[in-house]
């Protein structure tokens, strides 16, 4: 009973461990293809001829989801 216990414990435990493996490469993509998106409206809002005053609005608003 208690080598049962154990194995559960440890393959819990490698569940855990490849589930926040997962978490972390998944939330690292994410932040990666926010900063491009950034960056893409940026160059975007640039290339527009947009003066720094309205490239900070639009980029606030944007942070923000609106």
């Amino acid at each position: 009973m208690k080598k049962k216990l154990e194995l559960d414990e440890k393959t819990w435990n490698e569940q855990r461990n490849a589930n926040k493996s997962r978490q972390e490469r998944s939330y690292s993509r994410t932040k990666e293809r926010r900063a491009a998106r950034r960056h893409y409206m940026f160059m975007s809002l640039v290339a527009a001829q947009k003066t720094p005053d309205e490239i900070k609005t639009l980029m606030d608003l944007y942070q923000t989801g609106l």
